[in-house]
């Protein structure tokens, strides 16, 4: 920790930076070289007691949608012409120190040393929360299964929760390309904490109690630990997912494997439309009510249900429509072929687009703000641009129920036809 210490600089700066939770993106360019000196010492994957398991990867996956290319936002993504899976990796770090938040995480060597591979967010503000605290013992083995965006639905389902998968994978020695490490049994798993009752429920589902769970914020976010699990998924922004995440998700919630004669939507398939309180929450109207009804569309508030109810709810959905959110990313338990439609104002990554390229469902979008600005947070000020980012996120998403009905339409040409089926 010592070698951290020396390169932080303003060490009282980054500390109030820290409980201001400031992004990890603007306090990594408002600490640009204490974080470099972080992480130019960022060695300790060959340090003593670091071993790493790799696992197959590298799937590819053709990016054929004509809509995406055409969306200002998810061009530069549609236009590569593939989306490549990343090579999962499991490293065990014995006496690990660890320093854990929501928003940070910085793994060392039991000699002090940062392990790049293994960190994320801003290394300068977790160095200097550290600072001249002593770190409390936890003792056996534990996984890293926390990460940036844990409280959120769609990065905990998505991100971090198959990182046990991977943990299964690395028991099968049929998948790995290297056998430098092996976890010993069923170990306890860390999280920053269990702020949202989705996350001690899917983890109840994924048959990991309570009593093995350890939250760093209980402890005071300074650990070492005895052996130290730390998956990785390098899936930033959803374009490095693989197809068996997808698979092991539907699994473990409980639905049937995929086989050709169940892959596509039943001739009955449901019909969504995704809605949701609070931000981006849509303002419904009659008219868009009419719309909704003609396409017979179904209205679900998906985090009433249960996670368990929600993948079986989904499983079933020949039809997905609802606004760029966290309720879209149970979509990844819909069937090959389903159409999903996603409805945004101005912020548009790729997230959802890539889930539905690499679960061959069908995409397409509408912009409530046709004649926006680029809806994915890059500009020539990208600092400018990152501190706009949280307000544009949240804005209302009005949509025009003419071109929604329209586009619907477009996709489902014998939806008229059908609305007797799907209106009940």
């Amino acid at each position: 920790m010592a070698r951290c210490a020396d390169a932080m600089g303003d060490t009282a700066s980054a500390a109030a930076l820290f409980r201001q939770r400031l992004s990890p993106t603007l306090a990594t360019r408002l600490f640009p070289d204490a974080h470099r000196r972080i992480m130019d010492a960022a060695d300790g994957e060959s340090a003593p007691g670091v071993s790493r398991v790799t696992l197959a990867g590298g799937e590819r996956y053709p990016t054929t949608n004509e809509r995406a290319r055409q969306t200002p936002a998810l061009a530069p993504y549609a236009r590569r012409g593939e989306l490549i899976a990343c090579q999962p990796s499991l490293h065990v770090v014995e006496q690990a120190l660890v320093w854990h938040d929501s928003e940070h995480t910085l793994v060392l060597a039991s000699d002090g040393t940062p392990i790049r591979a293994l960190s994320e967010g801003c290394a300068t503000i977790a160095a200097a929360a550290s600072a001249r605290r002593t770190a409390a013992w936890v003792d056996g083995e534990v996984l890293l299964l926390g990460g940036r965006g844990a409280g959120n639905y769609y990065h905990w389902l998505l991100d971090h929760l198959p990182k046990l998968g991977v943990l299964e994978r690395v028991a099968e020695p049929s998948e790995r390309t290297s056998d430098t490490a092996r976890p010993s049994g069923a170990p306890r798993v860390l999280v920053d904490a269990l702020s949202a009752d989705f996350q001690t429920r899917t983890l109840a589902q994924l048959g990991i109690a309570a009593n093995r769970v350890v939250t760093t914020r209980g402890h005071g976010r300074w650990l070492r630990v005895e052996r130290l699990l730390v998956p990785r998924l390098d899936n930033r922004l959803g374009l490095h997912a693989g197809r068996w995440q997808r698979d092991w998700l539907r699994e473990r919630f409980g639905l049937s494997p995929l086989t050709p004669a169940t892959r596509a939507p039943g001739a009955d398939g449901a019909r969504l439309f995704i809605a949701r309180d609070g931000a981006r929450a849509l303002r419904h109207g009659s008219a868009l009510t009419r719309v909704l009804d003609a396409h017979g569309l179904r209205t679900v508030f998906p985090e009433r249900l249960s996670v368990t109810e929600q993948a079986a709810l989904f499983d079933t959905a020949e039809l997905i429509v609802g606004p760029h959110g966290a309720g879209l990313a149970n979509a990844v338990f819909a069937r090959p072929g389903c159409v999903l439609v996603e409805l945004y104002a101005r912020y548009l990554p790729p997230c959802f687009w890539a889930l539905a390229t690499i679960g061959e469902l069908d995409y397409a979008n509408l912009s409530t703000q046709p004649d926006a600005a680029l809806a994915d947070g890059r500009a020539d000020d990208p600092v400018g641009e990152a501190r706009d980012l949280p307000q544009r996120s949240r804005e209302p998403i009005d949509v025009d129920p003419e071109r929604l009905s329209t586009l619907l339409d477009a996709l489902l040409p014998q939806s008229q036809a059908a609305t007797s089926s799907h209106a009940a």
